[in-house]
């Protein structure tokens, strides 16, 4: 008889796992955001155009180009305010994951583990802004929760699980279950009370 190992996919995704898709995706962002920034003041000095000093640009038949640097410089400001919303929305409503998530294997889902919509995608990103003025506090509160729900996920009724195999390394954790018997000096053979790490079925891979 095949006995299979359990897996953690479909489980609550923890808080390590989570921060570090929050990382790799706020790297994306900026990068994204800077890039395009110093790409549209080269293209505009080219022209000789200051994007910092539109309102140095004298009027008359230059107005034109006063107006265009100063819409340019709004188009920036906006961008740089709309880009992060953009693209949590867009990859959660493509397919539940975003670049961060993907490598971190994690998806967000509806409760019912339908894929999420537009409004839905929408309104969590609105929770993340909520919880994120309130001193993150919304998003720490996933570590307590049972479902690893944070404030964005209540307000949206959504959850995080992990969508990958994912399953324990048998070695590490016989290592892991050996070096804590050695270093306590207990015998090195598990009572039959005292099940091993490696048979234990882990609820994340993280808390």
């Amino acid at each position: 008889m095949i006995t299979r190992q359990p897996t953690l996919q479909g489980q609550y995704a923890g808080f390590i796992s989570r921060a570090v898709a929050w990382v790799i995706d706020l790297f994306i962002i900026s990068v994204t955001v800077f890039t395009l920034a110093w790409l549209t003041r080269a293209t505009l000095q080219l022209f000789h155009i200051d994007i910092a000093s539109c309102s140095t640009i004298p009027s008359g038949l230059m107005g034109l180009v006063a107006d265009f640097c100063n819409l340019s410089r709004f188009a920036m400001a906006a961008a740089s305010v709309l880009a992060a919303p953009f693209y949590f929305i867009f990859f959660w409503v493509l397919g539940g994951q975003t670049i961060g998530n993907f490598v971190t294997g994690v998806r967000v889902v509806k409760q019912n583990g339908q894929r999420l919509g537009f409004g839905t995608a929408l309104l969590r990103a609105v929770g993340f802004f909520i919880s994120l003025i309130l001193f993150g506090l919304g998003f720490l509160w996933l570590i307590i929760d049972s479902r690893r729900q944070g404030w964005h996920d209540k307000l949206a009724s959504t959850c995080v699980i992990y969508a990958w195999k994912a399953v324990p390394d048998e070695g590490f954790t016989a290592w892991l279950n050996k070096w804590l018997r050695l270093s306590s000096n207990t015998p090195a053979s598990p009572s039959p009370s005292e099940p091993s790490l490696a048979s234990s079925r882990p609820t994340s891979l993280d808390t």
